[in-house]
């Protein structure tokens, strides 16, 4: 029974996907081509075109494009390049760039340490081609592959589809969400939003999900988990941030930690926080995402194809209006109405 269950939601879900494609995306400006028939070889194409136009010296696999691309997905940034009539289809490649890059600031962060994790950088090279490492010298190296360049929006659209799927279907204990204190963790997101907290670490350009975990211990959610060797670790079960190491000194300083993937990375906190919050829904107006926040519940940005990209929490709420709190692009109460540029919904998290 319980397996015809299953069956009955996977294919309602390809049903789902089916219809995604078939209605989500128009015609793509004066081309018969549909935009779900793009792929990212165009875009970039279209990307770097308008660079040399503008005089903009800056290679799309660069540390410099992942921060303009950050910029540009939290909403600011070049304006220029905003009018483009392909802006939509520009920020799905940003938003797919920003994890695969991403994934390569974590293994130059686990190869800082005096005992690289090896295991953990094998994972991420098996589920991201675009990092290549060379034993010899202990040097990982980015590069956009012939398979990312040739992938197209719909192939991000299916992807992205039973990725929720799988995720969703994951049978997970709850947490123990009256252990937690919204108010405490709005606080702490006001306190930090605009700089640092000495006594966690700091990952510049994709700090969003560090911060958020933090606003959330602060709260008082339970770590789970918990290890005394320093590294970056592979985990969707385990949620930890644990000081390993600090200069006898100076305490703020010089310190180490021992931390979980699903702590900093906006997709492996999506799937430990899957069926661990009271509830996950889609809001695709802000008016919807007003209507049913609370302060202290967690909002992550999905791209128009449903790609991950940033976390925030949401830290005061006035008059039916909601606002949050974020690192990356510092925000401190600002309106969550933001978070909708470029036809993108939200993913929320209800943790009150």
């Amino acid at each position: 029974m319980k397996g015809q269950k299953k069956m009955k939601k996977f294919i309602t879900c390809i049903i789902t996907v089916v219809m995604v494609l078939a209605t989500a995306f128009p015609i793509y400006a004066t081309d018969v081509k549909e935009e779900k028939e793009v792929s990212f070889r165009e875009i970039q194409a279209t990307i770097e075109d308008y660079f040399i136009k503008n005089d903009i010296n800056m290679s799309v696999e660069s540390k410099e494009f992942y921060d303009y691309a950050v910029e540009e997905l939290l909403g600011v940034g070049d304006v220029g390049i905003k009018e483009l009539d392909t802006y939509n289809l520009i920020l799905e490649y940003m938003a797919e760039f920003k994890n695969v890059y991403g994934d390569y600031l974590i293994c130059e962060s686990i190869l800082s340490q005096e005992e690289a994790d090896k295991e953990l950088i094998a994972d991420i090279l098996n589920s991201n081609d675009c990092l290549s490492y060379n034993m010899q010298n202990g040097q990982i190296t980015f590069g956009l592959t012939e398979r990312f360049k040739e992938t197209t929006i719909g192939d991000i659209i299916v992807r992205n589809m039973i990725a929720a799927y799988e995720t969703d279907k994951v049978n997970i204990t709850p947490m123990a969400i009256n252990s937690y204190t919204p108010s405490k963790a709005a606080t702490y997101a006001r306190l930090h939003a605009n700089g640092q907290n000495v006594l966690y670490p700091y990952y510049a350009g994709q700090d969003c999900t560090n911060f958020v975990s933090q606003c959330l211990s602060a709260g008082g959610l339970p770590m789970a988990g918990t290890n005394t060797r320093t590294g970056v670790y592979s985990s969707t079960s385990n949620w930890y941030c644990k000081c390993t190491e600090s200069s006898s000194y100076d305490p703020d300083k010089g310190r180490k930690y021992a931390v979980t993937t699903s702590w900093i990375r906006v997709a492996d906190f999506n799937t430990y926080f899957t069926g661990k919050a009271k509830s996950k829904t889609k809001k695709t107006t802000a008016s919807a995402l007003n209507s049913s926040c609370a302060v202290g519940d967690v909002v992550q940005v999905l791209s128009a194809a449903g790609t991950p990209e940033h976390t925030v929490i949401i830290s005061k709420k006035t008059n039916g209006a909601a606002y949050y709190c974020g690192h990356s692009n510092s925000a401190t109460d600002k309106a969550v109405s933001n978070l909708f540029s470029g036809g993108k919904k939200v993913l929320l998290f209800d943790l009150t």
